[in-house]
C-alpha cells in the first residue's frame, strides 16, 4: 500500500506541474515586455499579471476538472516524441499523420495545442475590426458588447497559448522518458521544473527577459514563414538534448527503481542546496519560450490587421477560463 501511494504521488506531481506556477507565470509576464508591435505592447503594459494568471490556468483550474476532461486535456501538455520518431526533424507536421503512425498509443499533442490557441486568438483579433468600440464608461464595462467580447476572447486565447509555448521549452515535455525512470532519475521531472524553479532568485523575471533579448533573431524557431507547429518543433529540437545535461547534474544519492510496475523515485540531495546548478539551463529554456511567445503574439496580432485595442477598459478578469477541447483530434 505504501508503494502504491508513493507511485501515485510521483505520477500526480508529474501531471500537475509544467515549469511550476512560478515558471509559467514568469514566462508569460516576460513575454509582455518583449512584444515589438507598439500598439500591442501598449495594451499589454498594464496586464502582465493577467497573462501570468492565464498561463497557469491549464495547470491549475483545468486540472481540478472531471476525470474525463483530464483524460482529454492532460496529453495536450506534452509530446512523447521518440514514440513517433526518434528523430524530431522527421515528426509529421500534420497531427492526422501522427495518429496514423501511433494508432491508439498516447503520445500527446503539445505542438498542435499551441497552434489551436494561436488560431483562436487570431480569429478573435480579426473580429474586433467588425465591432464598434464602447462610447462611454458604461459600455466599457458591458461584457456582452461585441468589441469587449472579441478583445476578451483574444486575451484569454493568448494567455492559454502561452502555457503550451512554455511547456515546449521544458526538455522532458518532448521526451518519452518524461520522468527519468529509464535512466535511474525517476522523479526528475517535478524536481527540475518545479522545485528548482521555486529556488531561483528573486530576479527571475529580469533574468528571463535578459536571456530572451540576447536570443539571436536567427535562431531556428524565429525564422520567417514558419507555422506555429514548425516553431514548436524547432523549440523542441533545441531543448530536448538538455535532458542529458539535466541528468548529468541531477544530485542523486540513490537511483530510482521500477520493479514490476512499482516505481520508487530517486533519492536526491535537498533542492535548496543543489538546484543552483540548474539555473543557467532553466533560464535559457524559459528565455526561449518567452521570446517565442512574444513573437507569436506579434505575429497573430499583425496577421489579424492590427486592430485598435485602445478602447478596451473592461475590468473583467479571466479567473477561470473555460476548458477548451482540442479541435485537431478526431
Amino acid at each position: 500500500m505504501k508503494n502504491f501511494i508513493l507511485m501515485f504521488a510521483v505520477t500526480l506531481s508529474v501531471n500537475t506541474f509544467a515549469w511550476g506556477n512560478r515558471g509559467h507565470h514568469t514566462i508569460c509576464q516576460a513575454a509582455t515586455f518583449l512584444v515589438e508591435n507598439p500598439n500591442l505592447r501598449q495594451f499589454l503594459k498594464r496586464r502582465e499579471h493577467t497573462y501570468g494568471h492565464l498561463c497557469n490556468t491549464p495547470d491549475i483550474y483545468w486540472k481540478s476538472l472531471s476525470a474525463d476532461d483530464r483524460k482529454i486535456g492532460d496529453p495536450t501538455h506534452y509530446l512523447h516524441a521518440q514514440s513517433i520518431n526518434p528523430d524530431l526533424k522527421k515528426i509529421p507536421l500534420d497531427y492526422a499523420e501522427v495518429l496514423k503512425k501511433v494508432g491508439e498509443e498516447d503520445v500527446g499533442s503539445l505542438w498542435w495545442r499551441a497552434q489551436q490557441f494561436y488560431q483562436v486568438a487570431q480569429k478573435s483579433f480579426a473580429e474586433i475590426k467588425n465591432t464598434k468600440p464602447p462610447k462611454d464608461f458604461k459600455q466599457q464595462q458591458e461584457p456582452n458588447l461585441a468589441y469587449n467580447q472579441a478583445v476578451y476572447a483574444a486575451q484569454v486565447a493568448m494567455g492559454l497559448m502561452g502555457h503550451f509555448v512554455g511547456d515546449g521549452s521544458m526538455p522532458y515535455h518532448n521526451h518519452a522518458d518524461y520522468n527519468g525512470w529509464a535512466t535511474g532519475h525517476g522523479g526528475i521531472h517535478a524536481f527540475y521544473e518545479d522545485e528548482c524553479v521555486a529556488e531561483m532568485p528573486a530576479d527571475l523575471l529580469t533574468n528571463i527577459i535578459s536571456k530572451a533579448k540576447n536570443t539571436s533573431d536567427k535562431i531556428s524557431f524565429l525564422k520567417a514563414n514558419l507555422s506555429v507547429v514548425e516553431r514548436m518543433k524547432e523549440l523542441a529540437i533545441l531543448t530536448r538534448p538538455d535532458v542529458m545535461a539535466v541528468e548529468k547534474l541531477d544530485p542523486i544519492i540513490k537511483p530510482s527503481s521500477d520493479i514490476d510496475g512499482v516505481k520508487i523515485p530517486a533519492i536526491r540531495k535537498e533542492a535548496s542546496k543543489t538546484c543552483a546548478r540548474f539555473f543557467p539551463l532553466i533560464a535559457k529554456e524559459m528565455g526561449f519560450s518567452a521570446k517565442l511567445l512574444a513573437k507569436l503574439w506579434d505575429q497573430m496580432y499583425e496577421e489579424s490587421g492590427s486592430p485598435d485595442l485602445s478602447a478596451y477598459r473592461s475590468f473583467r478578469y479571466p479567473t477561470q477560463a473555460d476548458f477548451v477541447l482540442p479541435d485537431y483530434i478526431p
